[in-house]
């Protein structure tokens, strides 16, 4: 039979936060408890997410432990950083991935690690993980609402602000383009994987000893792997 070891505090409150589960193996005084954390770990579909286990064996366990990790229900998969560890005693922590399906339908997944040591019964903890559904990937570009100056023969530089949404995961390709003969634009970055953090680039406009003086734009397009591109406008006057 297997044996719940629970901080007293979640006797009285099984919800309270830092409470975890965990469960013992070995035997006599060779044991150890492997435990997760209490509360479930929520990832969106199509993306992955780690959770760190816990191993703690007693002073006189020095063995090792073969791991495993299975889905009780498809739609996800789990994938264990070690698949055995060597106890000496020290408690030690191990990182579980636990991947999301793109198609895995919101809700509440099981993930059973089973532990087992060289000598006595091996043991196992159900971990709990919620999928929720992917937000929609957006993209937007913004660029500074003041205009920059630039004189004939010279360059200025402006940053330009990509924003995707947090579940945003693509490569996005830019492209600077002028109205005017005379002025030229160019991105220091031709492409930029994005992972749901907003990124900054820089565009340097050049305008010719002959360029037309007054105000001008140059059009920034982000353009990415999946969906609409985007763009905006970068407002600058060329000046004597």
């Amino acid at each position: 039979m297997k044996r719940f070891l629970i901080p007293a505090a979640c006797f009285l409150l099984v919800a309270a936060p830092g409470c975890s589960k965990s469960n013992t193996g070995g035997e006599g005084k060779e044991t150890f408890t492997i435990s997760a954390p209490g509360t479930s770990t929520s990832v969106a579909s199509g993306n992955s997410k780690s959770i760190t286990l816990s191993i703690k064996p007693s002073s006189q366990f020095h063995q090792k432990v073969k791991l495993e990790a299975k889905p009780l229900q498809a739609g996800v998969k789990p994938t264990l950083e070690q698949k055995q560890v060597t106890l000496d005693g020290h408690n030690q922590d191990v990182n579980l991935m636990v991947s999301a399906d793109a198609d895995a339908e919101p809700g509440k997944y099981d993930v059973r690690v089973t532990a087992t040591p060289e000598k006595g019964k091996a043991t196992s903890i159900d971990v709990e993980v919620k999928v929720k559904q992917k937000s929609a990937e957006k993209l937007s570009i913004s660029a500074p609402l003041a205009g920059t100056n630039v004189r004939r023969g010279e360059s200025g530089a402006v940053d330009i602000t990509l924003k995707p949404s947090r579940d945003f995961s693509q490569t996005v390709k830019l492209d600077a383009k002028s109205r005017e003969n005379g002025i030229t634009a160019k991105i220091d970055q031709p492409s930029v994987k994005l992972k749901g953090e907003n990124h900054t680039v820089k565009l340097t406009v050049t305008a010719a000893k002959d360029a037309p003086t007054g105000n001008h734009s140059v059009t920034v397009t982000a353009t990415p792997e999946r969906g609409e591109a985007q763009s905006a406008d970068v407002k600058f006057t060329v000046k004597e």
